[in-house]
């Protein structure tokens, strides 16, 4: 992780959000949060567990153009927020930022 982030950094992207998302965290908040398989759960996935920005999430997830990052990004955006409900719920911090990286 350490070597993609620099990487990511000297491209000048950034990660805008403390840590990661395990597997089963998001398997969790898929649950709760209702998501249907497909494409804008592949890329929501991508972003939150695997550190990908939404434009190489979409690209992976099969979205197409600008109308397909738009997709991704507003599925991205969804989970953040389902997310942040969640840890208001709970009383606890979720470590995330609400909009997704581009």
């Amino acid at each position: 992780r350490a070597g993609r982030l620099a990487g990511q950094l000297k491209r000048g992207r950034h990660m805008n959000r403390q840590r990661s998302m395990t597997p089963a965290e998001f398997d969790a908040l898929a649950k709760l949060g209702s998501m249907q398989q497909g494409p804008a759960k592949e890329a929501a996935r991508l972003v939150l567990v695997e550190d990908m920005t939404t434009a190489e999430a979409a690209k992976q997830a099969g979205f197409v153009g600008k109308a397909g990052y738009r997709a991704a990004y507003q599925a991205v955006k969804r989970a953040r927020e389902k997310l942040e409900l969640a840890h208001i719920a709970t009383g606890t911090s979720s470590g995330f930022v609400s909009e997704p990286s581009e």
